[in-house]
């Protein structure tokens, strides 16, 4: 009976057993199906969803990676581009500077004041007496003129600079008071881009300190032009010096004479046992310069002193309206691509001359038509939507023909130009060249050389078309202009 039992006990475990296999089995067969369907079922882990799991975050990784160094490169040739196109324009700015345009033949231009918002002038503080104060430069100019038609012009243009056009200012805040200064308590400022030092200021007149900076060492020999400085020995608060074998002790922040030189110790590290004096010093032949408004800046110089209560600067004096091929005008008037500086070229007046402007030429004769007098005209002309290569002006009647003598009603355009052609009772009128009939006056006299309008219409050598009645002139699309570039 126990046997019985047990073998029942058996074959039921058995049959257990098998059931447990086959559902293992079933549900085996289930992960893998969606294994390969690519699901993970939740809290379940096997190498095979490991697998797969890290190819697809490495492929993910892989992607975001490729797209990020894609990105990164797009933004990294982006700047590249920006810096390009950045320096490009840093370059105009710096090689072309502040543009004035719009400037016609013979008319002046107007009084205009620049400052740091169009130059790289200094408009900031300066320290004086333990307080800050505000200074700005200014640049003013005024009737600054393009012409043409001068003596020895040869049919070029030149810009007109006058005396007093151009004005160079520093200027102080109010509350700065001049008075104070004295050489124990000096004003220092960049003037025309260079230090100046003043050590007195009485209204009109100033006395500024000017020279070369130099560092000696105790020893030390220097030689400036024809005389040899030596810098025998330095205290805490002077140094002994010998210029041209001629020795001399000069206090810190004192100037001395000494032979040809002047030398103001600026100061003076001592001489000890481990180390060699040291020196800073300014050297010139006149280390103190007094100047008053209304003083040429230096000789021969076509700048003058203007000095006030609370400024400094310098205004043009000569006027630069000539041309002398022979050059023996000093101050010449500015060509095409030339110049006129302040001191030190610090800041220049650069003329970049005419426009340039497509043209229409048209020659000018006297032809007889039919019993009658006319004054026959050829190049382009467009009446309404008529284009004309020809027109003739009745003497008698002042009215226009085509070339078969048939009146033009309307108005007779030039070419692809701004301008019209217009008859008057004794003249024609192309702008503001105006011819008479007969072809043997005109407005623009009786030179030999080529006669450049205010418009800016060429007219080929009025001599010989006078002489010839014939004539040809060159009309620009619209009015010529002139510019000029401030830089610094």
């Amino acid at each position: 009976m126990t046997q019985a039992k047990d073998s029942v006990k058996v074959g039921n475990g058995l049959k257990a057993f098998i059931i447990i296999a086959a559902v293992a089995i079933i549900v085996l067969l289930i992960f893998t199906l969606t294994i390969d369907k690519e699901v993970i079922p939740e809290g379940y882990v096997n190498q095979a969803a490991v697998d797969v799991a890290v190819a697809n975050a490495v492929n993910s990784a892989l992607v975001g990676v490729n797209e990020k160094n894609l990105l990164i490169e797009e933004l990294q040739n982006q700047l590249v581009e920006q810096k390009v196109i950045v320096d490009a324009v840093d370059e105009v700015v710096n090689a072309e500077g502040f543009l004035v345009d719009e400037i016609f033949l013979n008319s002046a231009t107007g009084y205009e004041t620049y400052s740091d918002r169009e130059l790289n002038l200094f408009d900031g503080k300066v320290d004086f007496d333990g307080e800050s104060f505000d200074a700005e430069e200014t640049l003013a100019l005024d009737g600054i003129e393009v012409l043409a038609n001068g003596h020895d012009y040869d049919g070029n243009v030149f810009m007109n600079v006058f005396a007093s056009s151009v004005a160079y200012k520093l200027e102080f805040e109010s509350t700065l008071n001049e008075s104070a200064i004295t050489e124990d308590e000096t004003l220092v400022f960049n003037f025309l881009g260079t230090e100046l030092e003043v050590s007195e200021w009485e209204d009109d007149t100033l006395i500024f300190l000017h020279g070369d900076n130099y560092l000696m060492n105790e020893g030390e020999t220097l030689t400036i032009g024809e005389d040899t400085i030596e810098l025998i020995y330095a205290n805490d608060d002077s140094a002994y010096f010998k210029v041209n074998g001629n020795s001399k002790k000069i206090n810190e922040g004192s100037i001395g004479t000494i032979a040809n030189l002047q030398i103001k110790l600026e100061y003076t590290i001592g001489t000890t046992s481990f180390r060699l004096g040291q020196v800073s010093i300014l050297v010139a032949e006149d280390i103190e310069k007094s100047v008053t408004n209304g003083e040429l800046y230096e000789d021969d110089s076509p700048w003058e002193w203007t000095i006030g209560t609370g400024y400094i600067g310098l205004v043009l004096v000569e006027d630069f309206d000539e041309v002398d091929a022979d050059g023996d005008t000093e101050f010449q008037a500015i060509g095409v691509g030339e110049t006129i500086c302040l001191p030190g070229e610090y800041v220049c007046l650069v003329f970049n001359g005419l426009s340039i402007e497509d043209v229409e030429e048209y020659s000018l004769s006297l032809d007889s038509r039919a019993g009658f007098d006319f004054v026959r005209i050829d190049g382009n002309f467009i009446n309404g939507l008529n284009d004309l290569d020809r027109i003739y002006v009745n003497v008698s009647d002042k009215k226009f023909y085509n070339r078969d003598l048939v009146e033009i009603i309307g108005d007779i355009e030039l070419g692809n130009t701004d301008s019209l052609l217009t008859a008057g009772p004794v003249n024609l009128i192309f702008e503001d060249f105006k011819v008479n009939y007969a072809l043997d006056s005109s407005n623009v006299g009786t030179d030999n050389e080529d006669y450049l309008t205010d418009y800016g219409i060429l007219v080929n050598s009025p001599e010989n078309s006078i002489d010839d009645q014939d004539w040809t002139i060159a009309i620009p699309e619209k009015q010529l202009e002139s510019s000029f570039n401030i830089v610094m």
